[in-house]
């Protein structure tokens, strides 16, 4: 066993561990916890992100822009983190989303 000033590695890690598990959550919320792509309407999806404290950006992939977003669906997600930080308010979340074109 390796020891560190008198510390075994175990017993080490055994700390490292627990410290590491007692470190508070980020403030950012999970993409996991983002709604699922086509869920939902894309005006939905819009305020479920802002809900959960981020910035919201469009990506216009098709269709029309001047079709309420109410009738467009998101079909995936970008969150390029450039801030450094965890909070959400610092991450701009860039949504794709797909419209019909106007009738």
């Amino acid at each position: 066993m390796t020891h560190i000033r008198g510390v075994t590695s175990t017993v080490l890690a055994a700390v490292i561990g627990s410290a590491v598990a007692a470190a508070p959550a980020t403030v950012a919320a999970d993409p996991g916890e983002w709604p699922s792509p086509g869920s939902q309407p894309a005006s939905d999806t819009l305020q479920e992100l802002e809900r959960l404290g981020y910035a919201v950006g469009i990506n216009w992939l098709d269709g029309s822009k001047a079709v309420p977003l109410e009738r467009c669906r998101v079909t995936g997600y970008h969150a390029p983190n450039r801030s450094g930080g965890t909070d959400p308010a610092s991450t701009t979340v860039y949504m794709d989303v797909i419209c019909p074109y106007e009738d």
